[in-house]
């Protein structure tokens, strides 16, 4: 096979890669709700972190600090099952 023919297949192939499959889909509504859900989880991380800070900012001893890390942690894991399953759901359709 000539080089040239072999250059068009891996040009053409190339090509196909670079371009979506679904280049709307991308930026259908689909897209624009998981942005606005990733967008909500990073509010919310945000807000855990500064709250979080102020707790352990008033804590007098170890016990308050446990208590602010434990707060923390709950809310963490609440924050990170609300955006699963709003992705979920999302998946779903």
């Amino acid at each position: 096979m000539p080089i040239a023919v072999l250059f068009l297949i891996l040009a053409a192939g190339l090509a196909f890669l670079a371009y979506p499959a679904d280049a709307d889909a991308e930026t259908g509504p689909r897209a624009r709700e998981l942005k606005r859900i990733e967008s909500q989880s990073h509010r919310d991380r945000i807000k855990i972190l500064e709250q979080a800070d102020r707790c352990i900012a008033k804590a007098e001893n170890r016990q308050d600090y446990r208590a602010c890390e434990e707060a923390e942690a709950q809310a963490r894991k609440d924050s990170n099952l609300k955006a699963r399953d709003a992705k979920q759901a999302l998946r779903r359709g």
